[in-house]
């Protein structure tokens, strides 16, 4: 029996290094970043998915999810409060999560794969956190357990520190065989890096979105 499972994807920043929507980055010739990863907890059964996001990327995401997912079980949140932090970002998704378990997945690691995720769902069992390791570096997703879910949506105030409060909880560390994990693409120099060498163009909303030699910018 398949467990099933909610997803929080946090795409909210302002991609300020980046200089770009990173969320819109291209994976691949036919795919971007937000797809790739949609398309991965689709595929592993994701009963639900909450997407977060800003005021600036809302109309763009809202018009990419109606196109190339119409069907599909996500909430689209838009944070305009990024002054509040990180923590009020997580919070604000978890509050709209239905059921844990829940991932907590980062837009810029988009480096994830329907094996990894089976492999930390299998984990979970009596822990409350399941973090994916190479070579004992903490990598990503981060899956929570229902009580682990409830504790970050329900504390007081947004001043808390993730990792701090996911150390009180019971922490399984998965032991991983690729590095990907620990990949976050948020510098064009980073970008470059792991996907240098190649041009991408995509069209949203008609806008060309394009990457060239390490440098990203927006063509009208």
């Amino acid at each position: 029996m398949k467990k099933q499972f909610s997803t929080l994807i946090l795409a909210a920043g302002n991609s300020s290094r980046m200089n770009f929507p990173k969320a819109f980055l291209p994976f691949h010739e036919t795919s971007t970043f937000i797809g790739r990863i949609l398309d991965t907890y689709i595929e592993a059964g994701a009963q639900d998915i909450v997407l977060l996001v800003n005021n600036d990327l809302a109309n763009d995401m809202q018009q990419f999810l109606k196109n190339e997912y119409p069907a599909s079980p996500i909430q689209l949140v838009v944070n305009g409060s990024l002054d509040k932090g990180r923590f009020y970002s997580v919070q604000l998704g978890l509050s709209r999560i239905l059921s844990g378990p829940c991932f907590l997945q980062n837009v810029d690691n988009p480096f994830i794969s329907k094996q990894l995720l089976q492999a930390m769902l299998e984990k979970l069992g009596e822990h409350d956190v399941v973090q994916p390791v190479f070579e004992e570096k903490g990598g990503h997703p981060v899956l929570l357990g229902n009580d682990m879910v409830k504790h970050l949506a329900n504390l007081p105030g947004h001043e808390h520190h993730l990792k701090m409060e996911l150390e009180k909880f019971d922490r399984f560390r998965l032991n991983w065989p690729s590095d990907l994990i620990l990949a976050n693409i948020n510098t064009p120099e980073l970008f470059q890096q792991y996907f240098g060498g190649s041009n991408y163009f995509i069209w949203k909303e008609g806008t060309q979105y394009s990457t060239k030699s390490g440098t990203t910018e927006k063509l009208k």
